[in-house]
Formats: structure tokens, sequence, C-alpha cells
């Protein structure tokens, strides 16, 4: 994004205790008048490129941020050639028709005695967002920012329970947002946990010249009642709930189309009584947008889903989502439903190859499983051919930081071969990502010669626990190595070529079964605290035996 580039061009801020009718006037000078005889037309000169995308101060003419008589001095002094210098060109031309003349004039003279104002105009009240009273001494700054590219101060105050803040001259075009950004205020307000200081924006509608706006601050007790997650369906879990970041800013707004916040984090918002509205724009990272959308109930991948899920409901929510909160709960879940974007899709490139000397190997049975940790649907199986390689697309499952998106599911080895195991690939988005899967196998003609055993430290008995072990090849001097068996289970006994080679219990499983890490013995031959075994095989024989200790974790149960 380009650099911001900030003015100090301050509208009229006049603080006032009713509505606009409530502005004081101010009267112009005794003398002060249109010049006689037809209106002269002045075209506007050229301007500096950047100047396009200033901020119109409709009526600053002598661009000293305010509006006022000093204004119509200079307006005055120019139409009748008295001087040559404006201060901006574009604050003169109020009736925006390419020309500065007396029709600019008259109009000047309506806004400064208050009888018209040029542009839209806008009231700002501070406000509590739980019970819709004042706030004051929340410091509050107002920027225009021009086609998301330039932004401009206009003004800043703090807030007063008693007045609200009046800005006139606002350019009311789409390519103009104006930006509140609440910095400081009452101790009572002052949280980092999920509120903080409030950022808020609002544009003008086509058509409207007068808006009121009320921004929120919410107290730091407040407490937070309505979550909206994003839930994504080709990760199959709401994001935002379970994950803790979603794929785009979340903006909450009341019935009268104030926002109320401008992103709600995971920890939820805190909400009165009443109606809202729900947008989400999608981030982006260097101008590339993330690649996901708003799902749409009649797209290709919605189709996908139900057949997936025949009785899962698919609401549209691409124009956001209307709610109510009623004795303080929404009246539903709240989520956006998110879809890839159109047209993209992940693969899987698998190579089955030969430890050895690197060549494919033939004749490997596999078979591709989508989801395996919830619907397990095999959507392919195969056989290597003598490329060793396969190539499976169109894929639409993540399973990101939940499950597993797929496992290649290692079903049958050729004769004479050991080794290999099943994999588990994971997606961030569906957006043309490849896994490359390399599967490795090894020739041998050795006797099942693998084996181990799992015992109590306490008294050197059979632990009968479902452990499984990993099995790794040591392929170089530099200790580079490879995984042969990822679930040897203990009691059967495997085949290994000759090598070096570790062992190491599964810990998840470990734990899972209530016992630590392998733990140490008189006879332990642990290559590292955490109860890896390195062995070598020579001549077909294991060079010691595998002999894992471990110790059942004791709980105030046990000890009582």
């Amino acid at each position: 994004m380009t650099q911001l580039k900030r003015v100090a061009a301050f509208f009229t801020a006049i603080a006032a205790t009713g509505t606009l009718a409530s502005v004081p006037a101010f009267a112009l000078s005794d003398g002060m008048t249109v010049p006689a005889g037809e209106p002269s037309e002045i075209a506007l000169s050229e301007t500096d490129p950047e100047e396009i995308f200033s901020t119109t101060i409709f009526g600053d003419v002598n661009y000293d941020k305010l509006i006022g008589i000093a204004d119509a001095v200079q307006l005055q002094r120019y139409l009748l050639g008295q001087t040559e210098e404006l201060g901006h060109w574009w604050n003169a031309d109020l009736n925006q028709d390419g020309v500065i003349n007396a029709y600019d004039f008259t109009l000047l003279k309506q806004q400064i005695t208050g009888l018209g104002t040029k542009g839209g105009s806008a009231i700002i009240n501070v406000v509590d967002t739980m019970t819709g009273a004042p706030v004051e001494g929340a410091h509050v700054t107002l920027y225009s920012i021009c086609n998301d590219q330039y932004c401009y101060m206009l003004g800043e105050w703090d807030s007063d329970a008693d007045a609200v803040m009046y800005f006139s001259g606002l350019p009311t075009g789409a390519e103009y947002t104006y930006f509140m950004d609440c910095t400081a205020g009452p101790e009572a307000y002052d949280t980092e946990w999920g509120f903080g200081w409030v950022q808020s924006d609002f544009k003008f509608d086509e058509g409207q010249t007068n808006k009121a706006v009320n921004l929120y601050l919410t107290a730091a007790n407040a407490k937070p009642n309505v979550i909206i997650g994003q839930y994504d369906w080709a990760m199959e879990t709401d994001v935002v709930r379970e994950l803790n970041y979603g794929y785009g800013r979340v903006a909450v707004y009341d019935e009268n189309g104030s926002m109320i916040y401008r992103n709600v984090n995971s920890l939820g918002c805190a909400l009165p009584d009443g109606k809202y509205h729900a947008e989400i724009t999608m981030y982006e990272s260097e101008g590339n947008r993330v690649p996901a959308r708003v799902l749409e109930p009649d797209s290709d991948f919605a189709k996908h889903i139900k057949e997936l899920h025949p009785d899962a409901v698919l609401t549209d929510t691409t124009g956001g989502i209307d709610f109510t909160v009623k004795d303080g709960k929404p009246d539903r879940e709240l989520f956006f439903e998110m879809e890839p974007l159109p047209d993209r899709s992940n693969s899987i490139t698998v190579h089955c190859v030969d430890g050895e000397t690197g060549e494919p190997v033939e004749g490997v049975a596999l078979s591709l499983i989508e989801a395996p940790g919830s619907y397990a649907k095999k959507v392919a199986e195969w056989v290597s051919d003598e490329t060793g390689t396969h190539v499976f697309d169109g894929l639409l499952h993540t399973g990101y930081a939940r499950t597993n998106a797929y496992e290649i599911a290692l079903d049958a080895l050729p004769e004479g071969y050991t080794g290999g195991f099943s994999e588990k690939v994971n997606y961030g988005y569906v957006n043309f990502d490849n896994r490359d899967v390399t599967m490795t196998f090894y020739k041998t003609d050795a006797p099942k010669n693998f084996s181990f055993d799992i015992l109590n430290v306490s008294d050197g008995s059979a632990a009968e626990i479902p452990v499984s072990c990993e099995v790794w090849r040591i392929t170089s001097d530099d200790g580079d190595s490879i995984c042969i068996y990822d679930n040897a289970k203990q009691g059967e006994t495997l085949a290994l070529a000759d090598g070096s080679y570790f062992a190491a219990l599964n810990g998840r499983q470990l734990l899972d079964a209530g016992y630590g890490n392998a733990v140490d013995a008189p006879d332990a031959d642990y290559l590292s605290s955490f109860g890896m075994i390195e062995f070598k095989v020579k001549d077909g024989a294991l060079s010691k035996d595998l002999h894992f200790y471990v110790e059942k974790y004791l709980s105030s149960a046990d000890l009582d």
C-alpha cells in the first residue's frame, strides 16, 4: 500500500448540544459583497498529481485548517483580481463545477453563516456500548482516507458527556472512508484483552449528506456474550473458536448502521439486547487475498459438501449476518461459512523408491483416504507402476491443525521388500498446493529379526500397554536417518537388513496409556533421555536386546 500521506487539515469541528441547527452562526464583516455583474468564471489550474487525492475541505479557501471569515475575504480578493493566491484550489470550488466564481462565494457565505453547508455533515457521539450513555474524556482522532491510500487527519478532541462533535464540509463520494481512532480515555475503558481502544469507520451512503454516528467504547468489566465464528468447510472446523484465527475482519454494526466493533476476535464481544448486522472483509497480505471466500450455497464446492454430508444445512452469509441479542444471548449460533476460491484444488505426488538404490519400486499397493480422523472416505487406490510415481489432484480437504487431511495408506508390498508406512498429509488452504511424499522401501532377504519389549521399571515385568515403536535407519556418518517402520508393535517380529538403526517408543501413546517417557534402569542403554535405543544389524542379527523401561503416573486416587 502507498505510504500514508498525513496532512494536518482540520475540518470545522464545533461542539454542539443538539442537532445541526444548534451550531453557532458567524456573521460576515460589513462591506463584504459578491462582485457586481456577470459571474466571473475562472478555470481551475493544473494541480500536482498527488493533489487529486487531497481531501476537499469545502470552504477552507486559505487552507488554514478552519472555515471562517478569513476564507471569505481571500475568495473575494481573488474574484476581484486583487490576488492570484488561493490556499487550496479544490476547496474554493464549493459547487464542484470546475470553475471558481461568485456562485462559490455565495455558498461559502451560507456555510459561514450557518444557512447551508457544502458536502456532508457528521455528528459524532462517544457512547458506552452496553448502556448507550455518553462517555466523557475519550481522546478521539478523525481521519479521512481516500481510495484506501491517502490518509488525512481532520481533527482530534476529548469527548464531553454534554456535547457532540459536528464536522461539516465532508466529501461524500464513495472513495472516502472516515476513520475514528480512540487512543486514550477513562480508566474504566482501558483494557487490552478483547475490546481495547476503538477503531471505527463510516461512509456516506449515495445521496446522503447528514449522518449521525456513534463511536462505541466497551468498558473493561463488560462480559463477552457474542462470538462470531468462521466455519471452514474444507477443514470442517470453526477456525475462530477452535484455532484462534480467522480469514477476514468481522465488523458489527447497530441497527442504525454505526460500527460497534471493527474486528471481533476469538474472545467475542459484548452487546446489549438489540438488533445487529455483521460483515466480513477478507484479509489481504501484500495485495494477495486469503484464498477463501464466504460460501455460496449453489457453488460447486457446496455441492461437494452436500455429497459428503447430505444433512448439512448451508447458510447464505455472503451478504452478512443479521442477528438479535435477547436476554443477553444471540438468537442462534453465529458464523460465516467459508469455502475455497473457485476452480482451485490441491494435489499429492507419491514416489515409491528403493532406499538403497533410489530406483522406483513397482508393485506397491496404496490407498488415499480423505479425512482419516472423521468420515475416512477412500478416494483412490492404486499400485505403483515402473515409474514409482502417482499424482492425485482435485483435492478439496485441508485438515490443517485439526485432523490430517489425507492418509496415504500402505496396503501391500511387493515380494522381497520391507519397510514403509502410511503417510499423513495436511494443507493450509485449497490453493494449488502440492504435497510431495516419498515412501522408501528396502530389499531384504534377511529373516525377521527385530523385536522389542516394554517393561515396568519397578519389577521388570512386561507392561501390557498399546504402545508402538518407530524404527529409523541411520543413512550417513552425520546421523541422517529415515523412518523404516512407524508402528512396530510389541510382540511382533520384523525384518531388518544389515545396517545401523535406532528405535523409540511413541511418546503420545505412552502419555495416553498413563506413562511418561522411558525411564532409566540398570540394563537400559538409551541414546538420549527420551528413551531412544541405538543398535546395529550384522549378518542378520541385532547387536543387543531392545528393552524399554516405563513407569506409570500415580494419581491422587492411587496415593490414597
